[in-house]
């Protein structure tokens, strides 16, 4: 069923997003805002981290302090995150990702659309690998990040595609949100991922690429 729908909306161009999706990630993240807040003297909520998943930094830092009351900068309160995150993460990518990117290249546009920054994209890919990307979108290119759809709509625009010519491949549910215009939206959920309940008819759940390859081929 999959298959007919995307031959259906003929797919041109497959944007991915990065954290979650083709870096194994998650724990990295959510230890740094807990190492953050506990440095800035207090705890970060399961809802909070939830939250953030996807999201500008920038944006769930205004959003934490908020609901804390406190009268920090966002920008340093992201800026100290982002650096005790470097400081633990290890990159690893989920299994067939490489593989994948190379093969979809070979038929679509590829492209990267993440909330990530400069830094963390040149820690985990080499030169060869960036060369996959026919554009990277990333934080500092957009005014607003996921759960907007403005950093999936200049990807889109920069490799000449209409969305609805567009897949976008994420873990979060702030990926799905962004991703509303596209032609699909490819949930990625490994196994142990929370189940998300998404109802829109345009998206498909894969639990690994080799399910992706298999519905894109």
């Amino acid at each position: 069923m999959a298959k007919k729908f995307l031959d259906n909306k003929r797919i041109k161009g497959i944007l991915f997003d990065l954290d979650g999706t083709i870096i194994n990630s998650k724990r990295f993240h959510k230890k740094a805002w807990k190492l953050t807040c506990k440095q800035n003297g207090f705890e970060i909520t399961k809802e909070e981290l939830k939250m953030q998943e996807g999201r500008d930094a920038v944006e769930a830092s205004k959003i934490i302090l908020k609901n804390h009351e406190l009268k920090i900068n966002a920008k340093k309160f992201a800026k100290q995150k982002h650096e005790n995150f470097l400081k633990i993460f290890k990159p690893k990518f989920f299994p067939m990702i490489v593989n994948t990117l190379k093969k979809l290249k070979t038929k679509y546009k590829i492209g990267l659309c993440t909330s990530a920054n400069n830094d963390l994209i040149k820690k985990v890919f080499t030169e060869e690998l960036i060369q996959l990307f026919d554009v990277i979108i990333k934080s500092g290119d957009y005014k607003n990040g996921k759960p907007s759809e403005e950093p999936i709509i200049m990807a889109s625009k920069k490799i000449g595609l209409n969305l609805n010519e567009i897949a976008y491949v994420g873990d979060s549910y702030n990926d799905y949100l962004a991703s509303k215009n596209c032609a699909i939206f490819f949930h990625f959920c490994p196994n142990k991922c929370e189940d998300m309940k998404l109802k829109r008819k345009n998206y498909v759940k894969i639990k690994n690429f080799k399910e992706l390859l298999k519905i894109l081929s």
